[in-house]
């Protein structure tokens, strides 16, 4: 699926972009300065990341034994409320996708700027399946920082979730006191050094840094195939600001269709599930009649199943003369079996076999179910016939004569 890559400030009317293919391949060159109302259609085979710019969105951290999410960031307002000017609430915090205590790792964004950022980006057919702020999208491994020098500006990352952006003329000394200001245990064994499109800034003597920069012409668009493919990091997509949120209004009108339809479903399936309860019944019935009356006929064989006792009265039959492939008793069976598929609501009381011929007593709710039975029987091949048919208070008494052959009456 292609990619969408915006580096958009939303206190400007421009932004850069340019397009990934599904296998993370660039297509085509960066777009600079283009007019949002430039973007390429969503053709809905692509998903959008938008590069937030990081001076929007510090990353934070704060010591919270809770665990949990939603212990986690109820707390994160109270615990760095000292952190910022703006009032607590009206910041979002995101935090990884698995957050690991007690030193809780978050991204901070005010919660206006975002709404109004999406909606901008909504307002131009696009769907924006992530937001991550710049610095976090450089590629970053545990024991290494990564630097990136880029127009005027300077990304650092040094962590899954941390990092910061900052101008060039002031991050460069900002970096060399924080590297001289943590334990030794804490700094990092290397610092990668990437070097993007000038001005560059001052750079300083750090022991620890790349001595040769890597460079990258297309600054932070030309490392973003590498920082995809890095650990991940956060998602501004979340909470209140999830894909999830955004398509619970769209779909909450089909809601009571869908619980309509759910119950449709469930009464058609018990409705089946009665059907062939009564079904398997019926069936269990006529098989222990079929053994009763192999037994009656060969009273010293013992039971093998049906196949094989189809076999062996077939061969009965035979050796006595008579037309198995038309006047079998296991032909005229297969016929009942198969008409009793369709007549669930009939009840089988008795069947005797006699000089070929096959009398069935059945138990039928209606006079027009008997004869629904008589006209499946024809179809099975049987010849049959109505002996009789006694109305009772429970339904009706009927008898049926059933001769190998084609056709009813």
């Amino acid at each position: 699926m292609e990619q969408l890559i915006i580096a958009w400030d939303p206190a400007q009317g421009s932004c850069d972009w340019m397009l990934l293919d599904h296998n993370g391949n660039r297509q085509g060159p960066v777009n600079r300065d283009c007019p949002l109302e430039g973007l390429p259609h969503d053709s809905g085979v692509r998903t959008t990341l938008w590069l937030l710019p990081g001076t929007y969105a510090p990353a934070v951290s704060a010591h919270i034994p809770a665990r949990g999410r939603d212990k986690i960031l109820r707390a994160l307002p109270f615990a760095l409320e000292e952190n910022f000017a703006a009032d607590p609430e009206a910041l979002f915090f995101a935090l990884p996708e698995n957050p690991q205590g007690p030193l809780q790792q978050a991204v901070a964004v005010e919660r206006t700027l975002l709404e109004n950022g999406l909606a901008v980006l909504q307002g131009q057919g696009l769907k924006v399946q992530q937001i991550v702020p710049d610095y976090l999208i450089l590629p970053w491994e545990p024991g290494q920082w990564t630097v990136m020098a880029d127009d005027g500006m300077l990304y650092v990352r040094h962590g899954a979730a941390s990092g910061y952006a900052i101008e060039c003329s002031l991050g460069w000394q900002v970096l060399k006191d924080r590297l001289e200001g943590i334990a030794e245990e804490d700094k990092p064994a290397a610092l990668r050094y990437l070097r993007g499109r000038e001005p560059y800034g001052p750079e300083p003597q750090i022991e620890i840094l790349q001595p040769d920069p890597e460079p990258y012409a297309e600054g932070l668009f030309g490392i973003v195939p590498q920082g995809l493919a890095s650990p991940s990091s956060i998602n501004l997509r979340q909470g209140p600001y999830s894909l999830r949120r955004e398509w619970m209004p769209q779909l909450r009108p089909w809601f009571p269709a869908a619980a309509a339809l759910g119950l449709v479903l469930l009464l058609a399936l018990a409705a089946f599930g009665t059907s062939w309860y009564q079904a398997s019944r019926e069936r269990g019935a006529l098989a222990r009649q079929i053994r009763t009356r192999y037994h009656q006929v060969l009273p010293n064989s013992g039971w093998q199943g049906e196949s094989t006792a189809r076999d062996v009265i077939q061969g009965l039959l035979r050796n006595r003369g008579g037309n198995a492939s038309r006047a079998g008793l296991l032909d005229l069976l297969d016929a009942v079996a198969q008409a009793m598929q369709d007549n669930a609501a009939i009840r089988i009381e008795s069947m005797n076999y006699q000089g070929g011929q096959l009398e069935l007593r059945v138990h039928a709710p209606t006079v027009a179910a008997l004869d629904n039975l008589r006209g499946k029987l024809g179809q099975a091949g049987a010849r049959t016939s109505v002996r009789s048919a006694n109305q009772t208070s429970s339904g009706v008494e009927g008898s049926l004569m059933i001769n190998a052959g084609e056709g009813s009456r």
